[in-house]
Parts: structure tokens; C-alpha cells; sequence
């Protein structure tokens, strides 16, 4: 080592010494509070002011009709504005009300003349505090209405779609990270990740593209269904956001995927739109 170079090391390490040392007197005058998790209000990242906890105290006989709930989830999106990104396309979404989708892809391909984009959306979900409390029964049913359901659909749409179409599968941030309140309902969303990513693989050589947006807690009837009136009151307010996001929040990811003029680029992804940092 020549002098010059250990002239260097000295210097560098009497450096990180002062930044240690002013850190340790910091340390010494006590913990001080966190700026993280210290408003309790919910945050506001738009000139629109979106609801916040509590929410309605309410249950809902399932699946859960809109028209009941006493604070009705905002969907129209009336700051967003359209700029043709879709336009020609036709699209058939699933669980497009607060029930299963009744539309089939023979009458959306036989009204339209044309099918672009598919959109699995149905889903069921019931809470269930134990495993024991899970029978089989009720596990069939969540799995073939969440999994076998857009299994079915993809299968039914694939002849009616051409290159640059593209299939958006609705995932969920229980998918993710788990949940130990929703264990059938998080392992469908788990598979619909991996059938996602798989799904991506098959089609790519056909010029279809296949993605997934995972929401975190959304106010749409589904919850209000699942929830006791007690519950739901605090509905997404363990998110870092400290709210549930509305639909309209979500619209637009949708649009984003389906459109080749901004995601040509893109196949295999989940998406996560979940209030939270880091998704």
C-alpha cells in the first residue's frame, strides 16, 4: 500500500468515526417519535377526497347488491379522462355487478363481431376464523368459482382472440401476503398468479398478452357480504393509506394492461394496487 492510499483509508474511516460518533449522541438524547403510522387519518394522494374509516357498520346477504350499501362505492372515475386507448376494442368482463358475470364469449363475440379483451373478475369469498371451519364443500366452491371460472373463460374466448389481444385477471393482495381469515379465497389467488404468469407463456407466441392486477381492500359489495357489521367498519385501515380504495382507484390499471398502445410491452405481471408501500 502506498502512503497516499493509506492517507486515504485513514481519512475514510475517520469520517464514518464522526458519523458514528453524532449518531451515538443522538442516540443518547432518546428514542424520538416516528414520523411512519403517526397520523391516524386516512391519506389523500388527489384533489379528490376519497371516504375513510370508519365505514358503515354493515352486513350484506351475499353476493351483495350495491344498492344496499349505505356508503355506495364510486366507480364512474369522473377525473379520469379517456383518450381513445381502447377504442374499437371489445371487452368481456366477468362479476361485472355484484354477482357472477351472466355474459358468455359466443354473444359478446356474436354482438360485436370482435373480441379483444377478456376480464376475469368473479370471485367468492366467505371469512373463516379456523381451518376446521373450512369444509370441503366450501373450498370447492371457492376454488371453482375463483380458479375454475377464469379457466373456463380463457378457454372459452382464446378462438375469438387475435394477436394484440390481451386476458386481465383479477388477483388480490391476499394472494400475495396470505391471510389468515380468508384461507380458501387467498389460495385461489394464489393460483390465479401462477395461472397468470403461465397462461403468459402459452399464449406470448400467439400475440396475446396475459396479466393480473392484485388489489388490496376495495369497497365493493363483496366486503360488506364477508364482513360483520363490527369488522367493517375498520375495513382498510390497516393499509398504509389507512382506507379502503374505491373502484374507480383501480379502473385504470385495467385500461393501462389491456391497451397495447402502453403495455405491448408487458405479459406475466400481478400488478399490485394495494395502498400499502411496496404493494
Amino acid at each position: 500500500m502506498t502512503q497516499s492510499e493509506n492517507k486515504a483509508d485513514q481519512g475514510a474511516a475517520s469520517l464514518q468515526r464522526d458519523i458514528q460518533q453524532r449518531q451515538d449522541q443522538m442516540d443518547q438524547q432518546g428514542p424520538r417519535a416516528s414520523t411512519r403510522g403517526k397520523n391516524s387519518q386516512a391519506v389523500q394522494t388527489s384533489d379528490h377526497p376519497y371516504p375513510a374509516t370508519p365505514m358503515p357498520a354493515q352486513h350484506l346477504d351475499k353476493p351483495g347488491l350495491e344498492a344496499q350499501m349505505r356508503q355506495k362505492p364510486e366507480f364512474l372515475a369522473p377525473d379520469y379522462c379517456g383518450s381513445g386507448k381502447l377504442a374499437g376494442m371489445a371487452a368481456l368482463i366477468t362479476g361485472g355487478d355484484s354477482g357472477i358475470g351472466r355474459a358468455v364469449a359466443h354473444q359478446t363475440h356474436e354482438r360485436f363481431g370482435r373480441l379483444d379483451i377478456l376480464v376475469n373478475n368473479a370471485a367468492f369469498q366467505e371469512h373463516a376464523d379456523k381451518l376446521t371451519d373450512l369444509t370441503e364443500e366450501r373450498f370447492d366452491l371457492t376454488m371453482k368459482t375463483n380458479v375454475y371460472g377464469y379457466f373456463h373463460m380463457a378457454k372459452a374466448v382464446l378462438p375469438y382472440l387475435r394477436r394484440g389481444a390481451s386476458i386481465i385477471n383479477t388477483g388480490s393482495v391476499t394472494g400475495l401476503q396470505g391471510s389468515g381469515h380468508l384461507l380458501d379465497y387467498s389460495t385461489t389467488k394464489g393460483a390465479i398468479h401462477a395461472f397468470t404468469k403461465s397462461l403468459a407463456s402459452n399464449l406470448l407466441d400467439q400475440g396475446i398478452r396475459v396479466n393480473a392486477v392484485a388489489p388490496g381492500p376495495v369497497w365493493t359489495p363483496l366486503n360488506p357480504a364477508d364482513a360483520s357489521p363490527e369488522k367493517i367498519t375498520s375495513f382498510g385501515a390497516d393499509t398504509d393509506m389507512k382506507r379502503p380504495a374505491q373502484p374507480q382507484e383501480l379502473s385504470p390499471s385495467y385500461v393501462f394492461l389491456a391497451a397495447p398502445c402502453c403495455a405491448s410491452y408487458i405479459t406475466g405481471i400481478v400488478l399490485p394496487v394495494t395502498g400499502s408501500v411496496g404493494g
